[in-house]
């Protein structure tokens, strides 16, 4: 229809408003504070109050009269008065926006993203199924290639496998104008360096703790070597690394048919055992010619042996309530 002067525009507005239920009395509490009369409107049974009718403070409300729980009385709070607007769908579009924000969206509907450059927009000449991503830019006048071929300081893209639903996180930085992948958080699991995408390459696990690791003489139980026990442990992929350190306080049927056992290692060692261990054993029985470390696969266990150069024995009767262990573990496990 035709309009006389400016057409109105389809703004709408939303005005706070508060019902107070009578109890009787003039005097109510406002869910807003107000600075005077006129910043508010006041509805008794329908019919709006004249200003000099009514005192304001705060949020305190004085009515002219008292009203009771029959009575409606709606206050609005025309200073808190907002208009809304909702543009239609698909209407605002790229060159809307204020740099440095540009939204890049394929024709399809298909590749999505979102560029934050210092001065230069962006246009894309990615091809549907290629994911989405974050860039940032600089202004150099070079930052105007597609999403994950962009010139900028850093780049954030998510990227999208053949399969259409598989999507990694890869983060790129430009060294001198060449972009580069320096970083790629796999969607099966782990992190990626420097554009390698292979899974098996994958960093997939850290885990730094303390562990329950102990001694005990072979076939004498748990309690047969006593004292104060420690142990710490970091998990690098699947690199286990321990620390184990032991002051022995009582040792129970050592004899040397007998090896002293490590039992509790946090992760099971793998059936392919790559393992390693050094230790340091002080205050011995007797003295012996050297000693070694194994570590057993499928396990959490291993055991200290006495080394003759070419053979390795037991040991256990070489201990006593004053010896002291430290052990430095390495192994491979598949937990």
């Amino acid at each position: 229809m035709a309009y006389i002067g400016v057409q109105p525009t389809d703004t709408y507005l939303s005005i706070a408003s508060q019902q107070i239920t009578g109890t009787g009395s003039s005097t109510y509490t406002l869910d807003y504070s107000v600075s005077n009369e006129e910043d508010v409107a006041v509805f008794v049974n329908n019919v709006r109050q004249n200003v000099s009718s009514y005192t304001v403070s705060g949020t305190s409300l004085t009515l002219g009269g008292t009203i009771s729980a029959s009575d409606s009385c709606w206050v609005l709070f025309l200073g808190r008065t907002v208009g809304t607007k909702t543009p239609a769908n698909n209407s605002v579009t790229g060159d809307m926006l204020s740099k440095p924000f540009t939204y890049d969206d394929a024709s399809d509907g298909s590749v999505t993203g979102i560029s934050v450059n210092n001065d230069y927009p962006t246009t894309s000449t990615a091809s549907a199924g290629t994911g989405s991503g974050i860039r940032f830019g600089v202004n150099d006048g070079s930052f105007t290639s597609a999403f994950g071929d962009a010139r900028g300081s850093e780049i954030l893209s998510v990227t999208q496998q053949s399969n259409g639903r598989t999507r990694d996180i890869v983060f790129k930085t430009d060294n001198g104008g060449s972009l580069g992948e320096k970083m790629r958080i796999l969607a099966s699991g782990g992190i990626t360096f420097n554009g390698d995408t292979a899974t098996a390459n994958a960093l997939d696990d850290y885990e730094e703790g303390t562990g329950s690791v102990y001694l005990r003489v072979e076939g004498r139980g748990d309690g047969s070597v006593t004292g104060t026990f420690t142990s710490s442990y970091t998990k690098i992929g699947n690199r286990v690394f321990v620390r184990f350190k032991a002051s022995i306080t009582g040792v129970t049927g050592a004899d040397s048919g007998r090896a002293m056992e490590i039992r509790g290692l946090p992760f099971t060692v793998t059936s392919t055992a790559d393992s390693t261990g050094s230790a340091r054993i002080g205050v011995l029985s007797s003295s012996v010619t050297g000693y070694q470390v194994i570590l057993f696969s499928n396990g959490t266990d291993g055991r200290i042996e006495e080394w003759t150069g070419t053979t390795g024995t037991n040991m256990s009767n070489h201990f006593q309530n004053t010896s002291s262990v430290l052990l430095e573990l390495s192994y491979e496990t598949t937990a």
